[in-house]
């Protein structure tokens, strides 16, 4: 109904500009919240911003913030684990150097054949506003596989 709709975007609205505010007063680093909707109007404030909500992962650049949406954990029921069609459950492992998000290692699980998926995602630095130059990061290989390595 739109008068319910209306009013939820407008506490999404109310939210983002009272995270924005908190943002800015604080200057965190990663910021978590539910909707991504409630990023919007403190975005380009901080470097990397994670939601949910969609139940799909992706990963976009905005204003400067990487904003990771994280998948499904399972929220869509058991059920997802025997329809071809329904969502993965997914995990990301973030991996930091210091306070920069450099790599997700991402882990998918998806059907009743137990099909599994992971994979390494790197963050593009020259998208993030608050990373340093390109010419201070150096691509390295871990035990995990490929990563980048901030310069001080």
């Amino acid at each position: 109904n739109r008068l319910a709709r209306d009013d939820y975007n407008d506490q999404l609205a109310r939210a983002s500009e009272s995270l924005a505010r908190q943002v800015r007063a604080s200057r965190p680093d990663v910021v978590a919240v539910h909707n991504s909707l409630q990023l919007e109007a403190a975005i380009g404030d901080f470097d990397v911003g994670l939601a949910g909500h969609t139940h799909r992962f992706d990963l976009e650049y905005v204003d400067g913030t990487a904003v990771l949406h994280s998948g499904s954990a399972g929220a869509t029921g058991v059920g997802a684990l025997t329809e071809s069609e329904d969502l993965p459950y997914e995990m990301q492992l973030l991996q930091f150097d210091g306070s920069r998000l450099t790599a997700i290692d991402r882990l998918s699980f998806e059907g009743t054949e137990g099909a599994f998926r992971l994979e390494r995602v790197l963050i593009d630095p020259r998208e993030v506003d608050g990373y340093p130059d390109p010419e201070g990061i150096t691509f390295e290989r871990g035990p995990f596989g490929p990563f980048l390595r901030f310069a001080n």
